[in-house]
């Protein structure tokens, strides 16, 4: 089964395989190398070289450490590994279930918006960056996997567990479509966008991506055409506006919602961006005339 057909049909998850490779010798992989399985190769250490053959032409990639790619099933692929090179590997496949089981995978696939995206446009492979730490998802499943119980219990855990990795699968490669190339910026981006109501600042990101937070901003700017305090600042005000126009959820708790410790701050922050106070900005904006995406 192709990934996109787990949107229509029931399945189950099943055929898992999993490796760990670390390389002290070069290695090729047979030549037109392909299986029905779904495969996830995640470089631990090192690089390797990936080839794939969309409409039957070559294509190669070099892989490096914190890259990994998603091989939708049937995918015809071949790598070739140099020396001291570290792979953690998951092949697992969806088969067509006509019952539905008390974990319906197809629902909560689908209940994401990310995966469903993800799966309706993956051509074949998709190669990104990790920004959520998706290794992290991997050792879980090879963990479920290796587990010698194999009850209802753990199998529950392993399918609860893979469509988490498919989830982040999907949501690092949103972030690959952006455009931007370093994965510290996207990591940082992921990081402002899933925690908005902390206190975000450069030392803190730069802590968190573990690179000097004067070198960050340089990245940053040269990735988006602004300051990571300006970026911060757009996206609290964006889903200032939408809490404003759609809650009757007070000023005072709408800028700690979004981040803003003092009223004033916010008010303030607020005002730049919109030359309105947020109250204003409640009484004159009709809710009709302003939407955005909450990410």
């Amino acid at each position: 089964m192709l990934l996109a057909e787990t949107l229509e049909k029931n399945f189950i998850f099943s055929h898992y395989q999993l490796y760990n490779y670390t390389y002290h010798e070069y290695f090729q992989m047979e030549k037109n190398h392909v299986h029905s399985r779904y495969e996830i190769m995640y470089v631990k250490k090192g690089e390797f070289e990936l080839t794939v053959y969309p409409g039957n032409k070559p294509e190669k990639y070099t892989l490096k450490q914190g890259e990994f790619v998603f091989l939708d099933a049937f995918e015809k692929h071949y790598i070739e590994v140099p020396k001291t090179c570290s792979i953690m590997n998951i092949e697992f496949s969806a088969e067509p279930y006509e019952k539905i089981n008390d974990l319906d995978l197809r629902k909560y696939l689908n209940g994401f918006p990310s995966y469903v995206d993800f799966a309706k446009n993956l051509q074949g492979y998709a190669i990104m960056n990790d920004i959520i730490n998706l290794n992290s998802s991997l050792e879980i499943v090879h963990k479920n996997l290796l587990d010698s119980k194999k009850d209802e219990e753990i199998k529950n855990l392993i399918d609860i567990n893979l469509i988490i990795l498919l989830v982040n699968t999907a949501r690092c490669s949103q972030f690959t479509k952006s455009g931007i190339q370093s994965p510290y910026v996207n990591k940082v981006i992921y990081y402002i966008q899933s925690n908005i109501d902390q206190n975000l600042t450069v030392p803190v990101l730069a802590k968190y991506v573990k690179i000097n937070h004067n070198y960050l901003q340089h990245l940053f700017k040269s990735e988006t055409g602004e300051s990571i305090i300006n970026y911060i600042n757009k996206l609290r005000i964006d889903m200032a506006k939408k809490l404003l126009l759609n809650t009757d959820t007070s000023i005072i708790d709408i800028g700690i919602t979004v981040g803003f410790n003092t009223r004033q701050n916010f008010t303030h922050i607020f005002k730049k961006h919109t030359g309105m106070s947020p109250t204003d900005y409640r009484k004159e904006v009709k809710p009709t005339e302003y939407a955005i995406n909450i990410v």
